[in-house]
């Protein structure tokens, strides 16, 4: 075996999920995801949050150098011996992400392989399923359901993609090989990618929501109740750093996003509506034209956002699509603590 295969099954090790026990029920430690920009030694990693994200591309800065340090497999190694060594202090999530960053733009690390999300992390793409018997009759919905598409909802491969687009167009930019000094680069027509991107994929989530007799999705209001709610597959798992792991979270029927500690609402639809009112006139606040890769740029936040203080709540713009997640998520955090600290008996 050459040394090329034993630095990739090294980075096997590293980034495929060793199966743990499941959390106890009562266990409390999703409340840690209550916060989302504090960075904590068991919290679960998110590329939405821009504090983990930060940290991130400082890794993936050490990294780069220590690839460029030495030719070869011996840079490779460098880099492996590093992140084995940071994952004993670091949030280990944070460390495998700026590995993967590294090996998706770094000539040299890109000789090694990142192995498909369903071989790194089955517990949160393959469900368990249960077979039925084939003398079972199959209950055919008289009316158009949601659960009709939770396949397309928790299909392994669309999920890929979406993580393997965050590897190519991070949001919080790319270390340079050629210069890992400077400050991270944003890819050009990121910002026009990322729109061409989302617009893709909701087209083709409306596409099998008509085919199976719903209606297409419809703009959410910030302050609505959102009538329908979402039950994850109990089999599937997402990891927390200290090793446990427990079932995604589920969102009940008719709730609503609710503020985050110091950021409210209202401030996520002010940025919002700001977007919009730029995408509608075709000028930005400041009158420059709106381009598909500006506005593209500045829905997403990255560093070519025409906001510069995007990372503040009171800019103009913000940062309203990773917050914006982050506001969605929290509601199924904030609904599954209670439920895991207030067991119905």
């Amino acid at each position: 075996m050459d040394e090329l295969q034993n630095l990739q099954l090294r980075v096997d090790n590293l980034l495929v999920a060793h199966p743990t026990p499941p959390a106890p029920a009562s266990s409390p430690a999703l409340a840690l995801l209550a916060t989302p920009r504090a960075v904590t030694g068991a919290q679960h990693f998110s590329p939405f949050n821009s504090a983990q994200m930060k940290r991130v591309t400082e890794i993936l800065r050490q990294l780069t150098i220590l690839a460029n340090s030495a030719p070869g497999t011996a840079g490779l190694k460098a880099v492996l011996d590093e992140a084995d060594k940071l994952s004993a202090t670091e949030n280990p999530e944070i460390v495998k992400y700026a590995l993967m960053l590294l090996m998706t733009h770094h000539p040299d690390a890109r000789q090694l392989k990142l192995k498909p999300l369903e071989k790194r992390l089955p517990q949160q793409v393959l469900a368990s399923k249960t077979p039925v018997p084939a003398h079972r009759a199959v209950t055919v919905p008289s009316q158009p359901s949601e659960t009709a598409l939770k396949w397309f909802r928790e299909d392994p491969k669309i999920n890929e993609h979406h993580e393997h687009w965050h590897l190519v167009y991070p949001a919080s930019g790319f270390i340079d090989p050629n210069d890992p000094s400077a400050q991270p680069i944003v890819k050009d027509r990121q910002g026009e990618l990322f729109l061409y991107m989302h617009e893709q994929m909701l087209a083709r989530y409306d596409t099998e929501r008509i085919a199976v007799g719903l209606a297409p999705v419809k703009p959410l209001d910030y302050a609505e109740t959102i009538q329908e709610g979402y039950d994850p597959d109990p089999h599937l798992r997402v990891d927390a750093s200290g090793g446990a792991n427990f079932p995604f979270a589920k969102r009940d029927p008719g709730k609503r996003m609710g503020d985050l500690p110091g950021l409210p609402v209202a401030t996520l639809k002010r940025w919002g509506d700001n977007l919009l009112q730029a995408a509608r006139s075709g000028k930005f606040r400041d009158g420059t034209t709106v381009t598909a890769d500006a506005l593209g740029a500045t829905v997403e936040a990255t560093a070519a956002s025409v906001d510069p203080n995007r990372e503040n709540p009171g800019s103009f713009y913000g940062d309203h699509h990773k917050i914006w997640a982050i506001f969605f998520w929290r509601i199924s955090i904030i609904l599954e603590t209670n439920r895991r600290n207030n067991p119905v008996s």
